[in-house]
């Protein structure tokens, strides 16, 4: 099944497992990353759920991409992807996130701090690694939003 489907279907999932869902995605991203693969379209329709586990599918944007004649993952005023999943540097406006435990109460403050960390609009205020969003979001008490220069986070996955 297609986890894009799914939410059209269940509109919401509980919070349980869409952090269970969130957390394989990004460890799954984590190990393109450290193989120099970059996604660079993940979104609920290239997720596929097998037996529950999500499999990230459609690297399609990151081969064509990483076989460019000239080498370069990215170039000034281009942009790959979806625009409604897009990173938010490249996103168009100001608009920024609004909190999650205002639209849905039982989600968990480190869960809602690792999210909105990972949605800073500059690359040096999100996570150093799709890892590290990984261990945010299942580092339940243990993690609570800092800046950038407190986390030493440089990178956004």
């Amino acid at each position: 099944m297609i986890l894009g489907h799914m939410l059209e279907r269940e509109t919401q999932l509980p919070v349980d497992e869409a952090v269970r869902i969130a957390t394989d995605v990004a460890e799954a991203v984590d190990y393109a990353h450290r193989r120099g693969v970059i996604h660079r379209d993940i979104k609920p329709e290239n997720i596929l759920l097998h037996d529950g586990r999500p499999m990230v599918a459609d690297f399609g944007i990151a081969l064509a991409v990483s076989s460019a004649a000239d080498g370069r993952m990215t170039a000034t005023g281009m942009s790959m992807g979806t625009p409604r999943y897009m990173s938010p540097e490249q996103a168009m406006g100001d608009r920024q996130p609004t909190p999650l435990i205002g639209r849905r109460e039982r989600v968990p403050t480190h869960v809602e701090a690792a999210v909105l960390t990972a949605l800073e609009k500059l690359p040096a205020d999100r996570f150093a690694s799709a890892a590290a969003f990984a261990r945010a979001l299942t580092s339940e008490g243990g993690y609570r939003r800092e800046s950038a220069s407190q986390s030493g986070a440089h990178v956004a996955a």
